[in-house]
């Protein structure tokens, strides 16, 4: 069986970005978040948006609780759909 990394790098991003919307990440798991860096360029932008849209939504620094307004969270659950379509149009395709 081949792996295929993308497709395992997205499985990773929408796991965070469900748990973004859920608010129910830890703070571990968001320094971790913040500290990647993804090869792939279209993954890393989806990941360098919501790593933006986060530090701006942090209700103190160091911590993983967030004010995050509707329009941000639109911009995730949009992210959400995007790479949903992604892994669909792989499995689709393989």
């Amino acid at each position: 069986m081949v792996v295929n990394i993308d497709q395992e790098v997205r499985k990773h991003l929408l796991v965070f970005l469900h748990k973004v919307v859920d608010q129910t990440f830890t703070q571990s798991e968001w320094e971790s978040f913040a500290l990647s860096v993804y090869l792939n360029e279209e993954l890393e932008s989806y990941r360098s948006e919501v790593a933006g849209i986060l530090v701006l939504s942090l209700v103190t620094k160091g911590s993983a609780e967030l004010n995050l307004s509707e329009g941000n969270e639109a911009v995730i659950k949009q992210i959400i759909s995007e790479v949903e379509g992604e892994i669909e149009r792989f499995i689709g395709e393989g």
